[in-house]
């Protein structure tokens, strides 16, 4: 039996792909650029439709009937998913997540060790890098469930010399070695001596199963390839950005077991054994997080170690190579600045303008699954080192050049949230007292320009935490799952990467948590904006019916909904009305003033947008 749409399925998705990563050609006119844009979407529209009944129609009816599924089918769903986990594209882990899960309920019914071994590990795999996406606005859940899976597949470690395949001998190692990572960098326990002492001890039980004399007389080969060799890495990066926390210094010997680890598997410094697996520059840069952690150099010869690595290298290089330079290297780089005792703000922000300089030219065909995963780590950064104002600049320079949707809605956002609030500022200016700490009507006329003005960069604002997933879920060539509609959900923690140390702030934080939560503040998804705020869930209420305005009654970069005219979208803020909208707001939308004024953004702004943003890009 045959898998007949599965080669359709692998090129729907990679070219939908191509049309969401294309670099949009030079020189195009306005008209030129809005018809490419809308015929890039139809096609996208029709991918999407076409992946959608397959998955519907013909996948899903085979995965549901495991019991009547042959072996040689079992083994063509396998390759399928480690071809869609290859891709790395567009959330397409999900998919292979399904086929996983489906081919473990197969090989338990049939108690088939080896193939329920290594589809484990796949699964485990696939939250792992799933949890990646999540993980900085600390949602771990998938995290668990991944460790699940491959705890599953480690305890076969028992069977592990009467089990005659190799392969899958191979992947109960590595469900070993992921076993013991994930329970470190998995942050499950609020509580570090916990979450250490649990740590240490899978670490020695790996430790002592791969050491034996056993193990290594079968397969002298393992557990050092290079997905072991990953793990230990990523443990390198944990333990060292713990170690750049003033209070955690203490745990030298945490840090010292993982190079010792490294050491004794390896038979010789480690990161001479890693360099058969990666580039130099990765080697050089985990060879200075390895000897930092154990303390074999100084924080100053690390900080310098990374320094000298973005001094010598060269800007424009996209490889996956220059990739660590300007990902994993700058947020160490920045992390270790933080930590030293003298002030390093200049140095900081030079090589944050150098990241962003990096970013601005980033081949719009390149996979940035990497990129964004590591980029909230800055952006970390950017919020608890410098001013608001230079981190807002950098966030949203981040998204235009990374997003041109994101970025034309963003500031469509704004214009329909000023169209809505200057009417509401000319007719009932009460709406707004406490904004910028107005007291009364009076207060709040004597600072309308500049209440305006906080309105306006809040809604431009609402959607920066779309930066940490924009180039997985949204670019999704078919219908989301509710783990993937749970990540889009995360947007609205990025409220929490920045400090509100003003006015402004904390209506920008409150904009970017609550504008997902109805109006009746139970419902929808989010965080509840403080009522004691007077005047900021008003302002939420407004973006919040400014965005779902602009979202639905885009026909130009939204090929995964269906476009509604204005009049449909106001009728359903209608029907609405105080429970998802705010009534008093949508009671004014039935004003014809108001609503010309929508009419005429939508049907003249939208389009210029696009043609601006195309032409910023493309200088």
């Amino acid at each position: 039996m045959k898998l007949d749409f599965a080669d359709r399925l692998i090129k729907n998705i990679m070219r939908y792909n191509e049309l969401e990563r294309e670099t949009l050609p030079p020189n195009l006119s306005k008209q030129s650029l809005i018809e490419h844009l809308l015929s890039k979407t139809e096609e996208s529209a029709r991918i999407l439709a076409d992946n959608n009944a397959i998955m519907h129609d013909l996948l899903r009816p085979i995965l549901k009937n495991t019991k009547e599924m042959p072996a040689d089918l079992a083994d063509e769903l396998f390759g399928l998913a480690q071809k869609l986990f290859s891709l790395q594209l567009s959330l397409d882990l999900g998919l292979s997540l399904e086929i996983y899960e489906a081919l473990i309920d197969y090989a338990t019914e049939r108690n088939d060790i080896d193939r329920k071994i290594k589809n484990h590990y796949g699964a485990g795999i696939c939250y792992s890098q799933l949890h990646e996406r999540m993980k900085y606005l600390g949602n771990h859940s998938l995290m668990k469930i991944g460790l699940e899976h491959f705890l599953a597949g480690a305890k076969y470690k028992k069977e592990y010399f009467q089990i005659e395949n190799k392969e899958t001998r191979m992947y109960i190692n590595r469900c070993l070695g992921n076993v013991y990572m994930m329970y470190l960098t998995g942050s499950f326990s609020d509580n570090l001596e916990e979450l250490i002492c649990n740590f240490k001890k899978v670490h020695a039980e790996a430790l002592e199963f791969w050491t034996s004399e056993e193990v290594i007389k079968l397969d002298p080969d393992f557990p050092w390839d290079a997905f072991i060799a990953n793990a230990h890495q990523n443990m390198t990066i944990w333990i060292s950005a713990m170690r750049t926390q003033p209070e955690n210094e203490r745990d030298m010997d945490l840090a010292a077991k993982v190079y010792d680890s490294y050491t004794f598997l390896s038979k010789h410094d480690p990161t001479s054994h890693i360099n058969r697996f990666w580039p130099a520059v990765r080697t050089k840069y985990t060879g200075i997080g390895v000897a930092w952690c154990a303390a074999k150099i100084s924080h100053n010869e690390a900080l310098q170690g990374y320094r000298e690595i973005l001094e010598s290298f060269d800007d424009d290089d996209y490889s996956e190579d220059g990739s660590y330079v300007n990902l994993f290297v700058t947020a160490a780089t920045l992390q270790h600045l933080k930590f030293s005792k003298v002030c390093v703000d200049k140095e900081s922000k030079v090589i944050i303008q150098k990241m962003l300089a990096y970013c601005k030219n980033v081949p719009s065909g390149l996979n940035k699954t990497m990129f964004y995963r590591h980029l909230s780590n800055i952006v970390k950064y950017f919020s608890t080192s410098l001013n608001h104002n230079d981190y807002l600049d950098i966030i949203l320079d981040f998204t235009i050049y990374n997003h041109l949707v994101t970025y034309v809605h963003s500031i469509m956002v704004r214009e329909l949230s000023q169209i809505i609030a200057g009417h509401f500022m000319k007719t009932e200016p009460e709406h707004f007292i406490g904004l910028l700490e107005s007291k009364n009507v009076k207060e709040v006329l004597n600072a309308k320009a500049n209440i305006l003005d906080a309105i306006s960069l809040a809604a431009l604002c609402h959607d920066l935490g779309k930066i940490f997933y924009v180039d997985t879920v949204s670019l999704s060539s078919r219908g989301l799952y509710h783990f993937e509609f749970d990540i889009i959900k995360e947007h609205t923690n990025a409220a929490t990467l920045f400090k509100p140390d003003d006015a402004k702030i904390r209506l920008i934080t409150d904009a970017i948590g609550g504008h997902h939560f109805w109006h009746d503040r139970i419902n929808g998804y989010g965080s509840q904006v403080c009522e004691s705020r007077l005047g900021h869930g008003f302002v939420v209420d407004i973006i919040s019916i400014a965005d779902s305005i602009d979202a639905a009654t885009d026909p130009i970069g939204r090929g995964f909904s269906q476009t509604k005219s204005l009049q449909a979208v106001l009728d359903e803020i209608q029907a609405g009305a105080g429970t998802r909208y705010n009534p008093i707001i949508a009671e004014a939308l039935k004003d014809f003033d108001p609503i010309k004024s929508l009419e005429n953004c939508l049907l003249t702004r939208r389009e210029k947008l696009y043609f601006e943003a195309y032409k910023h890009i493309r200088q």
